[in-house]
């Protein structure tokens, strides 16, 4: 571990050598941050994940050993993603939490890794980043131009935010047909775009006209944001 850990720091280190003037601009007035509290935009975040993308590829290749078997997960992996995870997951217990994830947030000259990082845990947000999560987040992170719409949404904004709209997207990164936020629910279709007379207030919607049957994941998923 200590090794993959001097690796990955060694990289972050040298990485200012690799990194464009581009990436090294100051945010303009036209590229608006994701909230008052970061200092880093959108295209610095993804950015910023394209280049852990790179570096995760560098340092699993550099590592010996076979590959360990991710905790059970249902959003694709890429492998060296997944390896990753499984060389901060210390505890083995499927999830990635503040204190394991320090050496990478903290470690470096790149400022926006650890709200990068902290931009990932966005189906439960607890604080933790579980395999789900982790995957996802780094799923288009160096593939900007083929990010589906429900995959972007999700990560345009800061899921720690209070009240905050985070859609629902299937295993492709589209949106799911129900959609809930506030109290209000209501249809859309796979690119976000909502079914006339679908919204109502304070129950689940009927979108069974748009879509397959709800697991009752689903329900549960959609009645906590009712």
């Amino acid at each position: 571990m200590r090794l993959i850990v001097a690796i990955l720091a060694c990289h972050v280190a040298i990485s200012a050598a690799y990194i464009s003037s581009e990436d090294l601009e100051k945010p303009s007035s036209a590229d608006k941050p994701v909230h008052e509290k970061n200092h880093c935009t959108r295209s610095e975040l993804m950015r910023m994940g394209g280049r852990l993308v790179k570096w995760f590829k560098d340092v699993h290749a550099q590592e010996s050993g076979a590959d360990h078997t991710l905790k059970l997960h249902s959003v694709p992996c890429r492998v060296e993603v997944g390896w990753m995870f499984n060389q901060w997951d210390g505890n083995q217990d499927g999830k990635l939490s503040k204190a394991e994830l320090r050496p990478i947030e903290r470690g470096g000259n790149e400022a926006c890794v650890e709200e990068f990082i902290d931009m990932c845990d966005d189906m439960v947000v607890d604080g933790s980043i579980s395999v789900d999560e982790w995957c996802d987040c780094f799923t288009f992170s160096d593939d900007l131009r083929h990010e589906p719409p429900c995959h972007k949404a999700k990560h345009d904004v800061d899921p720690h935010l209070l009240g905050v709209f985070l859609p629902r997207c299937d295993l492709e990164g589209f949106y799911k047909p129900e959609q809930c936020h506030d109290g209000n629910c209501w249809c859309v279709d796979r690119y976000g775009r909502e079914f006339d007379k679908s919204r109502v207030q304070n129950t689940l919607p009927d979108c069974g006209q748009y879509a397959s049957d709800m697991t009752e994941e689903d329900i549960a998923f959609l009645r906590e944001r009712l």
